[in-house]
């Protein structure tokens, strides 16, 4: 009987076209699959017979996913081309040095990086990976409402409602066992949630299947997991913890017992190093990419019962709760998804792709050249692929993988988002006014309101913001807050997504306290409020006669997607009074392409928010400090010198290629105007505001050197601004530290702490004689510098006055003399005096 079956399957493979070594390899694909339906219970010939089923449907599965990648590669391919030929036509005459290229071989190269990140000087319209990655997790957020009403993050960051996610857990794996209705509407909402990321999964390209009785991820820390030479003691753990039973190999077929031993081996790699090891495409019988799908998805393992998937995250798991677990899985399929809908099944093979269309769009150029620009376009396309399209596309790949395991990346890290909680705490007296300002001048660039969304933002600021966030998840617009404790120090440093679990809560808790945080989710939702709210109202009228038409064409809606949309769509209403023409009532609607206006009209809004309310980007990354990880020396101290210059070197970039973007003239110089006035007037509100937080009377204004640091810390440029002063910062360093950055500062500040001034205990060392340091006070002033939340701007004085002046008072019997120069210095070289002057009580005076 067995003979039979083989044969019948070795007929129907070679009538297929199959040849020999394929056939080999499918055949023994077939006795695999024999031998685990076998030790499932089932008879020789029923699992002979189930086995041929599951063969050829898995050969009519692939066939179909070959089919459809290559699909996905021909629309990839035109789009890529497309986006060639639009930056080297349009592009050309708006770069400039800060481009990685310049001129037409440079807009070329724009084209493609328009692929990856919003750039502002593309034509037609298209997305990018990330706005397509926002779009789809704004979505899935969307579909999670009801759970984030329950289970989304509270004050500072904290999980609200704790007690009960172990209820959560255990009602995964058996929703019966919990009467709790929340916890209920949370389990349906993921299941139907997570079953719409694997359909657009494999409507963007992928092929993926679904697994019925899939529960929740395990993200494995490599952090946790033993070395290569202990894999044992995790094998013995997963064979134990596993539920064998249900988990398949990517055909579908069962894994017999003898094999998963072997199995748990071959894949211990890709685990250990997140990643960073490939799964070659031939290995598992020809299904190693399936499997390194699996794997990435954190779909492969399942486990018994809730108690075994906690037992694996003690041991092994990642940071964070079920809650952290399920929305990091949303983000990551969200990134994969985006990443197939804009690259292909292949990725590699995109890069290489633009890469050739790159380089044959330049040569044309370089033929018919009548200018020197012209005549370079090949070079500088060159120049602009290894700067810019290169090193962003694998940094959004996540190509470049930072080893967890090294101290540099732990330690490294660690320290960077500590000095993030030390040292942005007054952040908000910039912020607030800035982003005002950034607004004002997006919108008189956009033929906006200049004052919508003003109500909202005050609403927000105050009473009503967690209403707002009910709201605009609901509308597909992501309220990250609520759904991670470590998000809003990215947009200042992008950094502080790695490092411990600790250090990035601490980071995060300082922009939470300072307010920071809320003002930046509740800016971002009255913007969008406001343009969502503007469209409704104009829905009515024909597309040429809207004031922001413009706005709307460089988002590729045109007349036909406005008439389509305006004339089928019906508006959201989420509260009596608010109507909006928002991206979810146009996903929500029945026309047949809802996605792609759907995707026009969310990279508008989420766009925009980023326009008025800027923050760290990836080119701002790669402009600083290139593809470098932060878990090598170099890399590190790029790192270091990158932290809080991605922001301004981000808002420079976005500004400055808006308006070159602008062709009517009068309008550019509006936009430059309203935003280089805005910037003075933000930096001077801000340097007062921050003078008066530290005890001092406001400075005088009527100095260059004031309105020089004006003009600076406006632009976001702010630690510059001190040097024109003293030639310190408030942290007590000099530009040369400010060039190393936060890190070298600490390095500094801790050699001094231990050593005493280097130069010193040299020279005394060198002429044998005392080395004096007064370690007392050394160290007062190093706690002072580096405590947690010591910049907090409503604590700041409190701290100053009666904390770090009370200890180092203790530690040093001169302190009363050195405040007293100090202050007469700065009296001196200022006119500056103090209203609570340095000792004295906050409160109670002396």
């Amino acid at each position: 009987m067995y003979a039979d079956f083989v044969k019948c399957v070795n007929d129907q493979l070679k009538s297929q076209g199959f040849g020999e070594k394929r056939r080999d390899e499918i055949i023994d694909n077939f006795n695999g699959l024999i031998k685990g339906f076998e030790a499932q219970g089932h008879s020789s010939e029923k699992s002979a017979t189930m086995a041929m089923t599951a063969v050829f449907k898995d050969l009519e599965d692939k066939a179909a996913a070959r089919q459809k990648s290559k699909l996905k590669l021909i629309e990839v391919q035109a789009e890529t081309k497309a986006r060639a030929q639009d930056g080297g036509a349009n592009i050309k005459a708006k770069t400039w040095f800060g481009d990685g290229g310049r001129g037409p071989g440079g807009g070329v190269a724009r084209g493609l990086t328009d692929m990856i990140e919003f750039d502002g000087r593309a034509t037609g319209g298209q997305t990018n990976a990330i706005a397509k990655q926002a779009g789809l997790l704004g979505r899935y957020h969307a579909m999670m409402a009801t759970a984030l009403d329950y289970f989304g993050k509270g004050a500072f960051g904290t999980q609200r409602n704790k007690i009960h996610l172990r209820e959560l857990e255990d009602a995964l794996w058996d929703i019966k066992s919990t009467s709790n209705p929340d916890i209920k509407a949370t389990v349906e909402a993921w299941q139907k949630t997570t079953s719409a990321t694997v359909n657009d999964f494999n409507n963007a390209g992928g092929s993926l299947r679904e697994k019925a009785n899939w529960r929740i991820p395990q993200k494995m820390n490599p952090a946790k997991l033993p070395m290569f030479k202990d894999i044992g003691s995790w094998v013995d753990v997963m064979l134990k913890r596993s539920d064998w039973d249900n988990m398949r190999m990517p055909n579908g077929a069962p894994i017999p017992e003898k094999a998963r031993i072997k199995l748990l081996k071959d894949i211990y790699p890709v685990i250990k190093t997140n990643g960073g090891a490939k799964i070659d495409p031939a290995d598992f019988n020809g299904m190693g990419r399936e499997m390194g799908n699996l794997l990435e998805q954190h779909r492969f393992f399942e486990y018994k019962t809730a108690d075994d998937w906690r037992a694996v995250k003690e041991l092994y798991g990642a940071d964070g709760n079920v809650i952290d677990i399920m929305f990091h899985h949303l983000d990551n399929m969200a990134h994969k998804t985006a990443a197939v809908d804009t690259f292909g099944t292949n990725p590699d093979m995109w890069f290489k792709n633009a890469e050739a269309e790159g380089k044959k769009v330049a040569a044309d150029i370089v033929a018919k050249a009548t200018t020197k620009l012209e005549e370079r376009a090949s070079i500088e396309f060159e120049n602009a692929l290894k700067n810019r399209v290169k090193p962003m596309f694998e940094q959004y790949m996540g190509y470049n993988y930072m080893n967890p395991d090294t101290y540099l990346s732990s330690y490294g890290m660690a320290a960077s988002n500590t000095l993030v909680s030390v040292q942005l705490g007054s952040i908000p007296f910039l912020s607030v006014m800035g982003d005002f300002m950034t607004s004002i001048a997006n919108r008189i660039l956009r033929n906006t309101q200049l004052t919508g969304g003003m109500e909202t933002y005050f609403k927000s600021m105050t009473y009503d913001y967690k209403n707002m966030q009910k709201i605009f998840v609901r509308e597909g617009l992501i309220s990250d807050s609520l759904t991670a404790s470590t998000y809003n120090t990215q947009r200042y440093s992008p950094i502080a997504t790695y490092g411990p679990e600790w250090s990035k809560k601490l980071a995060d808790w300082t922009m939470r306290a300072n307010l920071n945080n809320r003002h930046t989710e509740s800016a971002r939702i009255a913007v969008r409020k406001s343009l969502m709210a503007m469209m409704h109202d104009y829905m009515p009228t024909k597309y040429d006669e809207l004031p922001f038409k413009d706005m709307l064409k460089q988002y590729g809606i045109g007349e036909a997607e406005w008439d389509v949309v305006r004339k089928n769509v019906t508006p959201s209403t989420p509260q009596q009074g608010l109507n909006l023409l928002s991206p979810m009532a146009i996903y929500n609607s029945k026309l047949v392409n809802k996605d792609d206006l759907y995707d026009r009209f969310f990279n508008l809004i989420y766009q925009e928010g980023l326009n008025e309310v800027p923050g760290a980007t990836l080119e701002a990354s790669i402009t600083m400090k290139g593809a470098m990880r932060p878990d090598t020396l170099p890399g590190l101290m790029l790192h270091s010198f990158a932290m809080y210059k991605n922001f301004p070197v981000a808002v420079w970039q976005k500004y400055a290629r808006l308006a070159q973007n602008e062709e009517n003239t009068g309008k550019r110089l509006a936009f430059l105007g309203a935003l280089g006035v805005g910037a003075i007037i933000n930096g001077a509100v801000g340097v007062q505001l921050r003078e008066l937080a530290k005890g001092r009377e406001p400075l005088s204004m009527n100095t260059v050197a004031f309105w020089a640091k004006a003009g600076l810390s406006g632009g976001a440029l702010g630690i510059w601004g001190d040097y024109l002063f003293a030639g310190v910062n408030e942290y007590g360093h000099g530009p040369e530290e400010a060039i190393a950055g936060p890190l070298g500062g600490l390095l500094k500040d801790s050699t001094e702490l231990l050593f005493g001034s280097p130069f010193k205990f040299v020279d005394a060392w060198d002429k044998d004689t005392e080395y004096k340091n007064n370690w007392a006070a050394a160290g007062a002033r190093f706690v002072k510098s580096y405590a947690p939340g010591t910049s907090m701007w409503w604590a700041r004085l409190g701290l100053e006055r009666e904390v770090w002046d009370r200890l180092e008072e203790m530690a040093d019997p001169n302190a009363y003399k050195k405040r007293q120069s100090t202050m007469r210095k700065r009296e001196r070289e200022f006119g500056q005096g103090y209203w609570s002057e340095p000792g004295e009580r906050l409160f109670t005076g002396r």
